[in-house]
């Protein structure tokens, strides 16, 4: 074989390579964080002024896995006037959840495993107290 016929066909080898990454790229699902990302991109200066004052106080909620629900443990001096628990689950947005803060007589939250597929989740609590915003973040896995 002469060294035309082998630059042909590594030629080919690279063209049917290259077809074939195309084709798999292609099909891979591709999603940004929200929908619309930028606009919140510009309330991210807001959300950091949550988060801190999150931090300087001592009334923050505990998250944790029980079996394969999500609790949520409010502390006594916990008092909200408003607020919206989000869970992100980072490899399918479909599993994406808003759900209102509702706390119970036993100051707790549960969120039912059987809303939930399996994997990594960011439980995120926004909530206004005392005329202020608050954010927690913490990440879970629910078995």
């Amino acid at each position: 074989m002469n060294w035309g016929w082998k630059m042909a066909l590594v030629y080919t080898g690279f063209v049917g390579f290259m077809l074939s990454f195309v084709f798999i790229a292609r099909k891979e699902k591709i999603e940004l964080v929200t929908p619309d990302y930028y606009a919140e991109e510009i309330r991210f200066k807001e959300r950091m002024d949550a988060m801190r004052n999150a931090q300087e106080t001592e009334s923050k909620p505990s998250i944790s896995i029980r079996g394969n629900d999500i609790e949520i443990n409010y502390p006594d001096t916990f008092d909200v006037t408003e607020g919206l628990i989000k869970l992100y689950c980072p490899h399918d947005a479909a599993s994406d959840q808003l759900i209102p803060v509702q706390i119970d007589q036993s100051r707790q939250q549960v969120i039912p495993g059987s809303t939930l597929k399996h994997g990594q989740y960011s439980v995120s609590i926004i909530w206004n107290a005392a005329g202020k915003s608050f954010y927690h973040e913490q990440t879970v896995s629910v078995p």
